[in-house]
């Protein structure tokens, strides 16, 4: 699960000023065969998600039009900024929750972690950001990473929002999925 930023920057011919500069390196090893002038946008992947089906059941109902079909879909910034209080809110909601606290054994180091799972008012959850099952979607608790999931997605969407001005109309964001 993407979601990337595009930023338009073409230079066209009337345009003398030489806005941006472009160097595409790989390892290290210069890209030649990228030239400037034909360069007409930057494409950044600001957020990625594994297995948070809440997020992309987000992204399908309300940018989507309902259809899971792995394309790319257009998501305007007023979406995004809808997306990060909505997290805020299932967040807020979650912390005065009363969790189920195990610990656990982590499989590699094993190192004890805590693991809880949050007892929640199903009605409200399913009003906000539902947890779906599907193929390759993950868990459909309420637990410790349904919420880390809430704070790296404010987190990601935040950090794709720096220093891009509110009128910037260069810059657009697109989500995608990939089964």
């Amino acid at each position: 699960m993407y979601l990337s930023k595009k930023t338009y920057l073409k230079n066209w011919e009337h345009d003398k000023e030489n806005n941006y500069s472009v160097i595409a390196r790989n390892n290290g090893k210069k890209i030649s065969h990228i030239q400037k002038s034909r360069v007409s946008y930057v494409i950044e992947e600001i957020a990625y998600w594994r297995k948070d089906n809440h997020i992309h059941n987000w992204f399908v109902t309300n940018c989507q039009n309902g259809e899971d079909d792995c394309r790319d879909a257009y998501v305007s910034r007023e979406q995004l900024e809808e997306l990060i209080q909505l997290c805020k809110q299932v967040k807020d909601y979650l912390d005065t929750c009363e969790k189920e606290v195990e610990t656990h054994e982590d499989f590699f180091t094993k190192q004890p972690f805590e693991y809880y799972k949050f007892k929640v008012d199903e009605n409200v959850m399913k009003k906000c950001l539902p947890t779906v099952s599907g193929f390759f979607f993950g868990g459909t608790d309420y637990d410790k990473w349904y919420y880390q999931s809430l704070e790296n997605t404010i987190q990601m969407i935040k950090e794709g929002f720096k220093n891009i001005d509110i009128d910037d109309y260069n810059v657009e964001f697109s989500y995608s999925s990939s089964w």
